[in-house]
């Protein structure tokens, strides 16, 4: 009896898990890698990444010191993705491992480890879509490129909180001009600033991706370096890793 409902039970977590969409996670190797960092131009501000740490288990701590005009707002990412550690799926119709067709989302845990006593941090994934060079669809035609963004999160000091892109619909800029066979071009309405659905055609065209940080409040401005730490494990996902431990000592202590 107990095997049948073990059975069953299983069956169900498998057809549940095939029926649950899948976010995409950008690797550790990835954040490591000498292409994934600050991207120049990104704002008017004077802030800076100032180093990257591989801790030990899962994640990359990033130190960073925000400053200046446009609320410190910094980018760090990947662009052009030139390296293979990103994990993204091959675009059968540009002949590029760009595409990320297969998922339904960006997501990445973020902590704020450490900064100035009781200050907050405003962090964001974003993601370009749209490849602008001679394999562009049209072919060298700077209106491919679209810039996606997820919403804004405040982070408290020692806070951790999971951020969403989610691609059923994302701020969307420099949307206005695009063409076919890009997000938007059959829409006459569609406007910078305004949240639509990324196509299949741009999430094959992924041409950038990272986070970007902020400090709205202006209480980290000028106060020193802040530390992120990206890819840090869910609470979830370190409490089954504890409990299946303990699953297991029990066994053998029945044994």
């Amino acid at each position: 009896m107990r095997r049948v409902v073990c059975a069953v039970v299983i069956g169900m977590l498998s057809a549940a898990g095939a029926a649950q969409a899948t976010p995409y996670e950008l690797p550790d190797a990835e954040l490591n890698t000498a292409e994934f960092g600050q991207l120049a131009g990104y704002s008017a501000s004077t802030s800076t990444l100032d180093g990257k740490n591989d801790v030990a288990g899962p994640g990359v701590q990033f130190a960073l010191t925000l400053s200046g005009s446009d609320d410190g707002k910094m980018g760090t990412g990947d662009l052009w993705l030139t390296n293979s550690a990103a994990g993204f799926g091959w675009d059968s119709v540009l002949g590029h491992w760009t595409s990320l067709a297969a998922y339904d989302s960006y997501r990445m845990n973020v902590k704020y480890v450490s900064g100035p006593a009781d200050s907050t941090v405003n962090v964001s994934l974003f993601l370009n879509t749209g490849l602008t060079g001679l394999s562009g669809d049209p072919s060298n035609d700077s209106t491919n490129d679209t810039f996606w963004a997820g919403p804004w999160t405040e982070l408290s000091l020692g806070q951790t909180a999971t951020l969403v892109l989610d691609f059923s619909g994302a701020e969307a800029w420099h949307i206005e001009d695009n063409k076919e066979p890009h997000t938007g071009w059959d829409d006459p309405t569609v406007s910078d600033g305004d949240s639509y659905a990324i196509n299949e055609r741009d999430r094959n065209e992924i041409t950038n991706i990272g986070l970007q940080v902020a400090d709205f409040d202006g209480n980290v401005l000028g106060e020193g370096q802040v530390v992120l730490h990206l890819n840090v494990p869910e609470p979830a996902t370190l409490g089954l890793m504890v409990a299946g431990g303990a699953g297991l000592l029990v066994r053998r202590r029945r044994r």
